[in-house]
C-alpha cells in the first residue's frame, strides 16, 4: 500500500494541526458501522460542511428500489420513517401549527415524494411491477461522489488529487435524474468493462464497493466504479486538465 500523509486535509489540502477522520463513504450509509472502515484526513470545516450533503445521499440511496433491496438499506429506511413520523407528530401536537416551519429535512423528503412519479420496473426474477420515481438533486449527490473519489484516490494512491485534475461522474440506479447525463461513450465504456474485470475493494456487508483502474501515463487518472447496496452505481473519470497551445 502507498505511504499516505495524514497532515493535511484530503479535500482542500490545509496544514492545520489538528484534523478529523472523515469516513469513506459516509458512516450514516451503514446501518452498523464495518470494522473495515475506510477513513480520510479531514479538516473540521470540511467534515462539517459534507455532513447536510451525506444525509441527503443517503435519503436518496435508501429510498432507491430497483428490484433488489438491500438488508441494511431497509434498516436504515425503516428507521429514517419513523424518524419522520415522530418529527411530524412533534409538529402536530404543536397549539399554534401556523408558527411551526416544517424541519428542513422533512421538507426535503416532502418535496422528493411530493414531485414523485409512478414507474414499473422489472424485478430479481424478471417480474414487471410497479414503484415510486423520486426527483434527485444530482449536484448534491455528485457532490458527495466527488468526495468518495478524493479520498478514494488518497486511500489508493496515497495522494490527494490536485486541482489539475478533473472529476467526470455519471450516475446510473437511480429512477428519477433530471440534468443528469447518464450515457457514456464507446471509449468510456470500454474503460469501464476493463475495470469492472477487477477484484473490487468492498466495505462492510456489500454495503459499498469500488473499483478502480489508473491510466499507465497517470496514476491519478482513470476509471472508478463505486457501487451502493448491490444497485446504485456512479461512473467516475479522472483526468488531468491539458493546458491549450
Amino acid at each position: 500500500m502507498p505511504k499516505r500523509s495524514k497532515k493535511f486535509c484530503v479535500y482542500c489540502g490545509s496544514r492545520k494541526k489538528k484534523l478529523t477522520s472523515d469516513h469513506i463513504p459516509p458512516k450514516c450509509l451503514f446501518a452498523t458501522l464495518p470494522q473495515n472502515a475506510i477513513t480520510v484526513p479531514s479538516c473540521r470545516k470540511c467534515n462539517e460542511s459534507a455532513s447536510e450533503d451525506d444525509e441527503y445521499f443517503r435519503l436518496v440511496c435508501v429510498s432507491n428500489y430497483n428490484g433488489f433491496t438491500h438488508p441494511e438499506q431497509v434498516r436504515l429506511f425503516s428507521k429514517l420513517i419513523r424518524s419522520l413520523d415522530r418529527k411530524a407528530k412533534r409538529i402536530s401536537d404543536r397549539k399554534d401549527k401556523r408558527e411551526v416551519g416544517l424541519p428542513e429535512k422533512l421538507s426535503a423528503v416532502n418535496s422528493m415524494f411530493k414531485d414523485g412519479e409512478r414507474v414499473y420496473i422489472k424485478n430479481t426474477t424478471g417480474i414487471i411491477e410497479p414503484t415510486y420515481a423520486m426527483p434527485i438533486d444530482v449536484s448534491r449527490v455528485k457532490q458527495v461522489t466527488t468526495r468518495i473519489i478524493k479520498g478514494l484516490i488518497w486511500i489508493e494512491h496515497g495522494e490527494r488529487l490536485p486541482e489539475t485534475h478533473t472529476i467526470n461522474i455519471h450516475l446510473d440506479g437511480f429512477h428519477y435524474l433530471n440534468g443528469n447525463p447518464s450515457n457514456v461513450d464507446h471509449k468510456q465504456m470500454e474503460l469501464l468493462n476493463a475495470t469492472k474485470r477487477k477484484q473490487p475493494t468492498i466495505v462492510g456487508n456489500d454495503v459499498f464497493a469500488y473499483w478502480n483502474l489508473p491510466t499507465m501515463e497517470d496514476k491519478l487518472a482513470g476509471a472508478w466504479i463505486l457501487e451502493f447496496y448491490k444497485q446504485i452505481r456512479s461512473y467516475c473519470f479522472v483526468n488531468k486538465v491539458t493546458s491549450p497551445m
